[in-house]
């Protein structure tokens, strides 16, 4: 990824807890979160995270870790 966004500071909605590695800031899992969490922020009942969760179900053989998610992304706060 080019850009990255800016990490969050003070988060008033969940988000992320275990630190991020190099590669993991640099790949979609990031900005995904990112944008999960920004319409959590707009619409808490929003449907972003069921379909991404939809599209990883649907497409099972797409290796997640290359896209950043490592094993522990399933505990996050944000991600349950």
């Amino acid at each position: 990824m080019v850009k990255t966004p800016m990490k969050v500071a003070n988060p008033n909605h969940p988000w992320l807890q275990i630190p991020l590695s190099t590669f993991q800031a640099k790949r979609p899992f990031y900005v995904i979160s990112a944008m999960l969490y920004l319409c959590n922020a707009v619409q808490s009942d929003n449907l972003f995270k069921s379909k991404i969760l939809d599209l990883f179900a649907k497409y099972q053989t797409i290796p997640l870790y290359k896209l950043g998610f490592n094993n522990q992304w399933r505990q996050e706060d944000i991600w349950k």
